[in-house]
C-alpha cells in the first residue's frame, strides 16, 4: 500500500483527520503519563503499514461481506450475552445532544419545532418537531459505518472510495445500512481510571485480575475517567482476540498519530483493514459508575441504529443491560 494516508481520498476523509489531530491534541493536554513514559511512538510508521496489510480481514467473509467484525457477532454469542442480564438494569452510553453545539466541522444537533394543530384554540392540537444532526465529531455520540474513511483510496473489503462514497449518492457499500438488524453481543468494561496509553499487557493483566476472558465477538470498553484511552500497539491485539467493537471514555479510540502516516490511525485500522465499525463521543461514566456499584463488568451491549440506505453513520443511543 502507499504510505499517504490520504491518497485518493474525498476532502470529507481530510476533514476527519483535522478533528482526529484536535482530538488527540486535547488528549494529550489532560495529564501526565500514569504508564511508563515512552520517548519514541508505541507503533512505527513501518510497523503500521504492516499491520494494514498482514492483518486485514478483507475476503474473510466473502467478497459481498459489508458487515465486518460484527459477523463475530454469532446467535451463540448473543445468547450468551443475554444470559448477562439478571438485574434487568438499563445504562446509556449517549451523550445528551446539546442545541447548537457544533462539532468541529460540522453542524451538531438542532430541534426545530411546530404546532401541528390548526390553532390552539381548537380542541385537538399537537407539537410537531424535526431534528437536523451532523452527527460526525465530538458532541453527538455516533457510529462510524466502514465507508467513512480510507486508505490509500480503499475502504473495507477491497473497495474503491470515490465509487462506492459519494455526495450524490452516499455509501453505495459498507454503509450503516447493512446493520439495519442492529447489534447485540456481551460489553465487557475495563476500568482503568488515571491510565493513559493502554496496551495488550495491560488489558492481559486487567483480565488476570478480575477472570473475564475477552473474546471472539466481544465489544470492548475502556473507561480510564478522560485520562486517556487505547494505545496503538493493541492492532494487532484486536485482530488476535476478534473483538467485534472498541469503545472509550475519550471521545475517540485513536491514540495519538502515527508520523508521517495518520492522525487517526485507529480508525484506519478498524475500519478499513478489520472492518470494525466504530462508535464515537460515547459517555461511559454512569457505565463505569454502575459497574461498581453491582460489582459487575459484564453486560448485555445494545446498539439499534437509524435504517438510512447508504447512510454513513447514524446518531445512536447505545445501551448496556445488566
Amino acid at each position: 500500500m502507499r504510505t499517504n494516508a490520504t491518497a485518493g481520498i474525498a476532502p470529507l476523509v481530510a476533514l476527519v483527520l483535522l478533528a482526529g489531530a484536535l482530538h488527540a491534541s486535547a488528549a494529550a493536554a489532560a495529564g501526565p503519563e500514569t504508564q511508563q513514559e515512552r520517548a519514541e511512538p508505541s507503533v512505527t510508521p513501518e510497523q503500521f503499514d504492516l499491520w494494514m496489510s498482514e492483518l486485514s480481514n478483507w475476503g474473510r467473509w466473502g467478497p459481498d461481506d459489508e458487515l465486518g467484525t460484527l459477523n463475530l457477532i454469532t446467535d451463540a454469542k448473543r445468547i450468551e450475552a443475554a444470559a448477562l442480564v439478571r438485574t434487568g438494569r438499563t445504562v446509556s452510553l449517549s451523550r445528551d445532544p446539546v442545541v447548537g453545539q457544533a462539532a468541529t466541522f460540522q453542524r451538531g444537533f438542532e430541534n426545530v419545532f411546530a404546532y401541528g394543530g390548526p390553532g390552539l384554540g381548537e380542541r385537538a392540537a399537537w407539537i410537531e418537531e424535526q431534528h437536523r444532526i451532523g452527527y460526525h465529531g465530538s458532541p453527538l455520540t455516533h457510529l462510524d459505518a466502514l465507508c467513512h474513511v480510507a486508505w490509500d483510496g480503499m475502504t473495507y473489503n477491497g473497495r474503491q472510495f470515490v465509487e462506492t462514497a459519494t455526495v450524490e449518492e452516499g455509501c453505495t457499500k459498507n454503509g450503516v445500512y447493512p446493520i439495519r438488524d442492529g447489534v447485540v453481543t456481551r460489553g465487557i468494561l475495563m476500568d482503568m481510571p488515571g491510565a493513559t496509553r493502554v496496551d495488550a499487557a495491560a488489558i492481559e493483566a486487567w483480565e488476570r485480575e478480575t477472570g473475564i476472558t475477552i473474546a471472539s465477538g466481544d465489544a470492548l470498553f475502556l473507561w480510564t475517567a478522560g485520562s486517556g484511552g487505547f494505545d496503538n500497539s493493541i492492532m494487532p491485539f484486536l485482530r488476535e482476540r476478534d473483538i467485534a467493537l472498541l469503545l472509550a471514555d475519550s471521545g475517540v479510540v485513536d491514540g495519538g498519530p502515527v508520523e508521517g502516516r495518520t492522525t487517526l490511525p485507529m480508525h484506519m485500522f478498524t475500519l478499513v483493514a478489520l472492518g470494525m465499525p466504530l462508535i464515537d463521543g460515547a459517555d461511559l461514566e454512569a457505565l463505569a459508575a454502575t459497574a461498581a456499584e453491582l460489582g459487575r463488568y459484564e453486560f448485555l451491549f445494545v446498539i439499534a441504529p437509524l435504517r438510512v440506505p447508504n447512510g454513513a453513520g447514524s446518531a445512536i443511543n447505545p445501551l448496556a443491560v445488566f
